[in-house]
């Protein structure tokens, strides 16, 4: 079976004939179009990830979103290119958690600071909350983007929370963020 994403005319033309055919409920097709997919998908996901079990687990997320999603669009240009999108916002989200996770886990924080940890002074929580507010009186969705990104949520589930597409989640996150700098008087590198 060919890979989805380096194919010739005549196999991405199959792939859209799976594709017809599965959101009509033929469940062969489902089974073949799904099992070209996760080939085609931990293909492109190992060459990302050097660990396998994280390869694995961003290929799942991300079929478990082209299941969801699959039977209810209508491909103006071509399911193989939608499929291939998702996957990479599903990688990029999950560069981006990991990133926030391991920044939030207590025992990262802990090996990286000296024994008499720093304790932030009461200005500089004040500051903060106050700047929290000021985001949150600017858009209310921006507040919440940000609450929910630094609890550790990936993107995809915020996204599916709030309501709203991804990429305008990702635009929503950098400016909230960027305001919050804003206010703290933080450089944005």
């Amino acid at each position: 079976m060919p890979l989805l994403f380096m194919q010739s005319p005549q196999d991405n033309s199959h792939i859209e004939q799976l594709c017809r055919r599965a959101q009509a409920g033929d469940n062969l097709a489902v089974q073949e179009l799904f099992s070209v997919l996760t080939d085609s998908f931990r293909i492109f996901a190992t060459h990302r990830f050097r660990d396998h079990a994280e390869a694995e687990d961003v290929v799942q997320d991300a079929l478990a979103v082209v299941a969801q999603k699959y039977k209810e669009i209508t491909f103006d240009s071509s399911f193989a290119g939608w499929a291939h999108n998702v996957l990479r916002n599903t990688i990029s989200s999950h560069v981006q958690t990991k990133g926030t996770r391991a920044r939030l886990q207590p025992q990262v924080i802990a090996s990286m600071a000296p024994a008499d940890r720093y304790d932030p002074d009461e200005e500089f929580v004040q500051s903060v909350l106050h700047c929290l507010e000021q985001v949150a009186r600017a858009n209310r969705r921006f507040a919440r983007t940000l609450n929910l990104s630094y609890q550790g949520y990936t993107a995809i589930e915020i996204a599916g929370k709030l309501e709203m597409r991804i990429d305008y989640l990702y635009v929503l996150l950098a400016r909230a963020r960027s305001m919050l700098h804003g206010c703290l008087g933080m450089n944005e590198d």
